[in-house]
């Protein structure tokens, strides 16, 4: 038990010590499967910032419930947020056992951006929460989203 919470820490003290992914050096399978996890969901997030929503869309498959009401919403604020920037802290990635057991991950997100047309800034913060599965062709799909995520508020 001991092995694997030490696993799980250090993903996230590597994200929480503001390495990101790119500095890291991974040693277990679980620690790696958690790491992709966040690159993934990173991805979808700085597609959003770029005003892309197909990232998101490519982590959401045809089958996820709210698939269709979730990228409306992120489209809608597309359109009323501009210049987008969305910062996660407080990661922690909790990878499963198996090399495609389903990756959950909690985080606490910040969004600053300016609100259109009037150019008013803004802030956001919300509690992020997700669970994503590694397919079996190693492509990451969100699984479950909570309510409270930066692509919605």
């Amino acid at each position: 038990m001991v092995n694997v919470l030490r696993r799980r820490a250090t993903v996230s003290m590597v994200w929480l010590l503001g390495w990101g992914l790119s500095g890291c050096a991974v040693s277990t399978p679980e620690a790696s499967q958690g790491a992709g996890a966040l690159s993934a969901l990173e991805q979808a997030l700085r597609g959003l910032e770029r005003e892309s929503l197909e990232p998101l869309a490519a982590l959401l498959p045809t089958e996820f419930n709210g698939r269709a009401a979730l990228l409306d919403a992120a489209r809608k604020n597309m359109a009323e947020q501009k210049q987008l920037n969305v910062r996660l802290s407080e990661v922690k990635a909790a990878p499963g056992a198996g090399a495609l057991a389903p990756t959950a991950i909690s985080a606490r997100w910040e969004k600053r951006y300016l609100r259109a047309p009037t150019q008013t800034p803004a802030l956001q913060t919300g509690a992020l929460n997700v669970v994503m599965r590694q397919t079996s062709s190693g492509v990451w799909m969100i699984e479950s989203l909570g309510p409270d995520n930066p692509f919605v508020k």
